[in-house]
């Protein structure tokens, strides 16, 4: 936009049309066997755990995951402005 600052375009963005800014994030959809797997290893952590053959306080877990298949994109500042969150 041409003659207009960024900083202006997010203020009117926000206070004018009621707009918000929301973060595009991409999910993996699981499958059906990948569902039974992860429920097979909870119930097999949960009955190690039970039996004290797993100490819980050694285990990290973690969510984060990088998958470059075509290239990296950095998602880092793209945003989609609406009035509700996207699905």
């Amino acid at each position: 936009m041409a003659g207009i600052s960024q900083t202006s375009v997010v203020r009117l963005m926000k206070s004018d049309l009621k707009k918000f800014p929301y973060k595009i994030q991409t999910a993996q959809r699981l499958s059906e066997d990948a569902m039974a797997r992860r429920l097979f290893f909870a119930s097999d952590l949960c009955e190690l755990i039970d039996t004290q053959q797993i100490d819980i306080k050694k285990i990290i877990f973690s969510d984060k995951a990088y998958f470059w298949l075509d290239g990296y994109v950095n998602r880092q500042n793209f945003r989609i402005w609406g009035t509700e969150k996207p699905e």
